[in-house]
């Protein structure tokens, strides 16, 4: 089959195979201890993907095999499954569309051999399985293989052995997980019949039964018409409730997962399981088990994450409308029991823990959290009782236990019942810094942190002020995953304490609490970011994050620390132009730059606002720096430019026209920035500097905007682009128009086509509960709205009387009536869009006049009015006004 000589590839050192003309060769040598040889081997395999129809089907006799050694089948089956599949959504829709584009004959032998394959490759999860579901995956979508689930069912029904039942279960299972559920409906009666037969505590196999769980734990959002028909959906949970109670670990944490997915997806019939789940969940989480504690754990957190969105849609209904769905307070009933086991497992940890480890205790933290959003006051009593006892206790993680659960509940209960709790607490908290367990101090500044970004007015005063500092200052001095609380705690305060100060008076903030400490403190950050130790923890970010709340909070008398800081910037920046960087130095190095140019964005912004004049005396020193690292910066540092261009962007804010002396040299890399498509951060951070320049330079900017409209006109016809960036491109044209007036006229038929298409695509979701498609489809039509504003006041001109050139849009007025039309009909619809369509609609109005009456329909302009006068923004308010006045006035010239 393969005539391949393996001396071109390294084989012919001792003890290497010399040739391989097969493929059972190959895959053994993949996996080889010797590195060369295995690494060879892997370079072979990939190079015979050139033939990709021949080398599947290969894989597929090697993985039929049964006489094969078991370690070949399962690397063949990798290797198939990698041909199938990839972590990226995009590359593993470019090899599902390969896969299906192969001949068809082919692809049915290919999945007749991985069919045959199960059940023949021992004890452990199946490899066939896996290529099973991939092909599944990639086909069931586009009608290829409609009866791939009953013939799952049926190898199940009729299998004699029970590695044949297992591993059609595991298919079924990556298949539920891995498909759109839509598509799954039709098998989902007899599918799940036959996957909770073998959950049944008549199955004697484990194996059977825990294949069968993990099933239908991914096959329970295609269940929805089993769980509304009452006789089916207590079967099911009979059946769950049994295999939770299983001696098999496996079983039983795999039916407490169900249980888990159930509350969530089916919170309205849990009335009458409840009792039961109760007492089955209670048992869980004191199983010595982490696993199943767990589980028992995340149980309740579901369950009160259900609560709390029930009460704030009930918050957020209209007047005398409730939401069909209203919380049962389960979370309540359950409190008295659930908290203080949870506090119990709070202690359950080791100082040898990783930090980034999910174990027992954070999952307890995390639900004792939202217990405390759900039950509010209620929980204090035992929770407060619990710090009292433990707060001094002899062992380090049951005064660690104490601090992490008095954090837990600071959120929720009202501040009126914890305001004297905290300020009763606060001086043995800030003692506690000295405790000789790292673990115990970081949870000290991690509560101290929690203590002022939720309840600043506790510490914001002279009693507890000064030693809080004093406190945090030396907790920057100590082990990484404390000190990097501490800068946390510090960037909550500069931000408390700011807004404590502005509310106190109607000017500038002349000085607050930090002033005194302001100086000493940044030092400090900067310092730290110059630690050996670092990396650890998050420690550098963490301090140059706080550096920035800093510099975004900061008095007049600090200013003078402000430029300091600025200057410290720039010359780090330099200095990391200089330095000789090892590849595996590389991830820290981007860091630093990436968070020097964040800091550096923040800085000149703050500058630009109070003392312009400072930034032109940086500006030829940023920019040289900035295109120095513009030509430097490899593909893979996507993040440095990133927070590079948003450096760039803050200086042409704040310098305005007197940016014009820079846009020749940065050109390029603008240009290339908006092309990267498949770096869609840059892309869109660069979609923004195109909308400052114009900003900043108005009709000086006209010399660069053909270039800019090619890029980003090229941008979107790239089916690549991620679609976050489409939105803002679409505004940019606004932008671009607003600074070049009449001149866009050149661009104008293009850009309503594009216009046209993306607002036809932005209409109503049909699945309400997609809200990352909901917010997509509310900032494209921003992007519309926003774009067709700049366009109409670009061609109207500066002057009272219109120019003629805006006489161009009419064609398109209809169009973009029916758009807003559309917009003010979908219950979806943020208040962007409706201010955005107010704005529009009445400058519409004022634009033309008397001929525009006969467009507006008046249920449409009543409605959309009303809206804006119920939205809750101000501005959203002034702007309905504007328009209701601009409608009333084209109606009365008709």
């Amino acid at each position: 089959f393969f005539f391949f000589f393996f001396a071109a590839l390294g084989f012919l050192s001792r003890g290497h195979i010399s040739t391989m003309n097969e493929l059972g060769q190959a895959l053994e040598a993949s996996l080889a201890p010797d590195k060369d040889r295995r690494e060879a081997a892997l370079h072979w395999l990939e190079a015979q993907t050139s033939d990709l129809p021949r080398f599947m089907f290969a894989l597929a006799q090697e993985l039929s095999n049964a006489e094969r050694p078991l370690m070949c089948r399962q690397q063949a089956a990798l290797q198939l499954k990698n041909c199938l599949y990839s972590k990226d959504d995009a590359i593993a829709e470019t090899k599902a569309a390969v896969w299906r584009a192969l001949d068809p004959e082919l692809r049915k032998q290919i999945k007749l051999m991985a069919l045959n394959t199960l059940g023949t490759e021992g004890p452990g999860p199946s490899a066939a399985a896996q290529v099973v579901s991939n092909i599944a995956i990639a086909e069931i979508p586009h009608g290829l293989w409609p009866d791939v689930m009953q013939q799952l069912v049926g190898a199940i029904r009729t299998g004699q052995s029970e590695a044949i039942k297992a591993s059609a279960l595991e298919a079924i299972g990556y298949i539920c997980e891995g498909t759109n559920s839509d598509y799954l409906e039709k098998d989902a009666d007899s599918l799940l019949t036959v996957v909770v037969q073998c959950m049944m505590n008549t199955e004697q196999s484990n194996r059977i039964r825990f294949a069968a769980t993990t099933a239908l734990h991914n096959a329970l959002e295609f269940c929805r018409n089993n769980f509304d028909r009452e006789s089916e959906r207590n079967f099911i949970m009979k059946v769950v409730c049994e295999c939770s109670q299983c001696p098999d670990t496996k079983v039983q944490v795999a039916a407490l997962e169900c249980l888990v997915k159930i509350v969530s997806l089916y919170y309205a019939y849990m009335e009458l399981y409840m009792p039961t789940l109760f007492a089955i969940t209670l048992n869980a989480m004191q199983n010595e088990d982490s696993n199943v504690a767990l589980q028992g754990i995340e149980f309740w957190s579901n369950v009160c994450d259900e609560e709390i969105d029930l009460d704030r849609e009930l918050q957020e209904a209209p007047h005398g409308q409730p939401p069909e769905q209203v919380s049962k307070s389960y979370s309540k009933g359950a409190c008295p029991h659930i908290v203080p086991i949870l506090m119990q497992l709070l202690a359950h940890q080791e100082e040898t823990d990783d930090e980034d480890d999910w174990n027992v205790s954070k999952a307890a933290s995390v639900c004792m959290g939202l217990m405390a959003n759900c039950c509010q006051d209620m929980i204090l009593e035992p929770v407060i009782k619990f710090v009292r006892e433990n707060i001094s206790s002899q062992h380090w993680n049951f005064r660690d236990a104490a601090l992490l659960a008095f954090g837990a509940v600071l959120e929720g209960p009202s501040s009126e019942a914890l305001a004297g709790i905290i300020q009763g607490g606060l001086p043995v908290i800030i003692d506690m810094i000295s405790d000789p367990s790292p673990v115990v101090k970081d949870s000290v500044a991690w509560l101290l942190g929690r203590i002022i970004d939720l309840h600043s007015e506790c510490v914001l005063n002279e009693r507890f002020f000064r030693p809080l500092i004093m406190c945090l200052v030396r907790a920057l001095d100590m082990e990484p995953r404390v000190s990097s609380n501490a800068c946390w705690a510090f960037n909550a305060l500069a931000d408390s304490a700011y807004s404590l100060a502005a509310d106190q008076t109607d000017g500038p903030v002349q000085t607050f609490l930090l002033s005194p400490f302001f100086t000493d403190i940044v030092v400090k950050l900067f310092a730290i970011t110059d630690r050996g130790d670092a990396n650890e923890s998050n420690l550098r970010c963490a301090a140059y994050e706080a550096l920035m709340s800093l510099m975004q909070n900061y008095a007049e008398d600090c200013y003078g620390v402000v430029k300091t800081a600025a200057e410290e910037v720039i010359k780090r920046l330099r200095g990391t132009l200089e330095m000789q960087v090892e590849s595996r130095e590389l991830s820290q190095y981007t860091e630093m730059q990436a968070s020097l140019c964040a800091l550096l964005q923040v800085l000149l912004r703050e500058m630009g606002q109070r003392e312009p004049a400072d930034v032109v005396e940086f500006a030829d020193t940023i920019m040289t720096i900035l295109l120095t690292m513009f030509q430097s910066v490899s593909g893979t540092q996507h993040n440095v430019q990133e927070d590079a261009f948003m450096a760039m962007s803050a200086l042409i804010e704040a310098l305005k026209e007197k940016c014009e002396k820079y846009i020749s040299a940065t050109g390029p890399f603008l240009l290339a920035a908006l092309n990267n498509v498949a770096e869609y951060q840059v892309c869109f951070v660069a979609v923004g500097v195109v909308g400052d320049i114009c900003r900043a330079l108005g009709m000086k900017s006209l010399p660069y905007c053909n270039d800019f409209m090619f890029s980003l006109r090229k941008a979107l016809q790239n089916p690549q682009l991620d679609r976050t960036v489409r939105p803002h491109i679409l505004a940019a044209f606004g932008d671009i128009a607003m600074a070049i007036g009449g001149h866009f006229k050149e661009h104008l038929q293009y850009v309503f086509e594009i216009l046209r298409q993306a607002s036809d695509a932005a209409g109503p979701v049909a699945d309400q509960e997609d809200y990352d498609l909901v917010d997509h489809m509310n900032e494209l039509r921003e992007g519309c709205l926003e774009a067709y504003t700049g366009i109409l006041h670009a061609l109207k001109g500066e002057a009272d009387q219109p120019n003629a050139d805006v006489a161009l849009i009419m064609p398109h007025v209809a169009h973009i009536i029916g758009f807003m039309e559309s917009i003010a009909r979908d219950a979806s619809l943020s208040e962007g869009n409706v201010r955005a369509s107010l704005g529009l609609l009445g400058d519409l109005c004022s634009v033309f006049s008397g001929q525009l009456a006969p467009m507006l329909s008046q249920n449409f302009t009543d409605h959309l009015v009303t809206l804006g006068m119920t939205m809750k923004e101000d501005t959203t308010k002034v702007t309905a006004k504007y328009a209701k006045k601009q409608i009333m006035k084209a109606r009365g010239a008709a």
